[in-house]
């Protein structure tokens, strides 16, 4: 069970993969929110989803089908990535091994009394034993199933042929010819303390157009639209703008079909990590070496300041607000592009000789 976000069920895949290679004909089920299905409903890895959550939160009859699953199933184990939360679901899931992983994003700053939940599952792992990057807390949970550690610690999206086919489309009706080299640029998070300044990825987007030859196409959420407008008008030449208007899988195979991606600490990296393209991620306030893709032809830029890395969802610096980010210039982003680039073409050519 991890209900969201879209960037940590990716990189929680490598369990998936772990506990596949170490039972191949076990059914394995992701229970996950309607809102973040997708990061998870096309995974190869597991045989069924059960959606918990979301819209269909407060829903009496979903809720009622999905209490009614649970208790016909007789599951060996059961794992919780929010265990303190959604103790109705841990208490009519019948499975003799219980793994409850208590979330460092409730249990954050103290160690309150959470004697009642601890009680719900055989073992747990607390915020004192949390491993420092996510996808290892995740992988945590194995030493409890007599698995042994993987070392491929790759992320999986699943996207279908539907999803590409969409993705043909949107991309021919923007203007954009098959095989025609594009840059995906993901400039906006929820959280205010992870966003580059637009002015500099209008610039940076413009060099790219400049000197690469490679077409910007603004992604975003629906909400995001005024702010990728706002982006769009600050560049030379018209980008492609899709916000609100590709569907989570869309955008993976969006992602997977361009020849870079540039954004912050999003799902969006995470997503460029898992299909294997090159992507630059600005880090602000969150730690790039317990975020950014373990595996994944990427480079994540951050610079040390005082008040950081806070993971805070404000910044609270009120003497140099967003410094973390603001120490990122434009030149040393585009040359971090230009040895990504230089590196998938030497790599193209390796491949292509062998």
């Amino acid at each position: 069970m991890r209900l969201g976000s879209h960037g940590d069920i990716l990189m929680g895949t490598p369990l998936l993969s772990a506990l596949r290679k170490a039972y191949p004909n076990a059914w394995i089920t992701w229970a996950v929110s309607d809102t973040a299905k997708e990061s998870i409903d096309a995974n190869p890895y597991i045989d069924d989803l059960l959606v918990w959550g979301g819209k269909s939160a407060g829903s009496t009859w979903p809720r009622m089908v999905a209490y009614a699953r649970l208790r016909l199933r007789r599951y060996d184990a059961f794992i919780s990535f929010q265990a303190e939360e959604n103790i109705s679901f841990t208490k009519h899931l019948k499975a003799r091994n219980t793994i409850g992983f208590f979330d460092y994003f409730t249990i954050k700053n103290t160690e309150p009394d959470h004697r009642s939940s601890l009680k719900l599952f055989n073992h747990t792992i607390t915020k004192r034993e949390h491993a420092f990057h996510r996808t290892h807390q995740f992988l945590s949970v194995l030493k409890f199933l007599d698995v042994p550690q993987p070392t491929d610690l790759g992320m999986t999206l699943g996207y279908t042929a539907d999803d590409d086919q969409a993705i043909s489309e949107f991309l021919g009706a923007q203007g954009i010819c098959p095989g025609q080299p594009y840059v995906v640029v993901a400039p906006m998070s929820t959280w205010t303390t992870r966003n580059w300044p637009l002015e500099r990825y209008a610039e940076l987007s413009d060099r790219i157009t400049r000197q690469m030859g490679l077409q910007p196409v603004l992604i975003g959420s629906k909400a995001e639209i005024d702010s990728l407008e706002a982006l769009a008008d600050l560049m030379e030449s018209r980008p492609v703008v899709a916000a609100g208007v590709l569907t989570f899988r869309q955008m993976g195979a969006l992602v997977a079909h361009s020849k870079l991606l540039i954004g912050g600490d999003s799902g969006p990296m995470h997503v460029a990590g898992a299909v294997g393209v090159p992507y630059l991620a600005l880090f602000g306030s969150t730690p790039a070496d317990a975020r950014a893709p373990l595996q994944g032809p990427g480079i994540s830029l951050a610079h040390p300041v005082a008040c950081g890395p806070c993971d805070w969802l404000v910044c609270k610096n009120t003497k140099d607000p967003l410094l973390c980010l603001d120490l990122i210039d434009i030149d040393e982003a585009y040359n971090a592009i230009q040895k990504l680039m230089a590196k998938q073409v030497l790599e193209s050519v390796s491949t292509s000789q062998t």
